[in-house]
């Protein structure tokens, strides 16, 4: 594989990061207001239960897709730094690889 495939592999495995750290923004700001517009709007009170519960699911479903998120160049967990004893140290909203310290945004970094 040449540099420039392996560059671009790269740069859209960072970019996939950015889209799921994107995606929990998303879900973790719009929540209260969701909630609130279902309860103004009078929808029942086990359906506002249901769509807060499903909506909470999604959030953790994307987290822990953004936790086992292998670095697209070190092929180690970008988000998760080895093992100190039995606890794995995670930061979920770094900006570079625990591992090998490439950054989220690059110089690099096309829109």
């Amino acid at each position: 594989m040449t540099d420039a495939q392996e560059q671009e592999l790269i740069d859209v495995g960072l970019k996939r990061i950015r889209h799921l750290r994107m995606g929990l923004w998303v879900i973790v700001i719009v929540f209260v207001p969701l909630v609130y517009l279902l309860v103004s709007m009078n929808v029942p009170e086990a359906v506002v239960m249901a769509i807060g519960v499903a909506w909470v699911c999604f959030g953790v479903i994307i987290e822990l897709m953004l936790g086992f998120f292998r670095c697209p160049a070190c092929n180690k967990y970008f988000h998760v730094r080895g093992m100190r004893g039995n606890v794995l140290v995670s930061k979920i909203f770094t900006k570079k690889c625990m591992n090998c310290g490439i950054q989220l945004k690059q110089h690099g970094f096309r829109h």
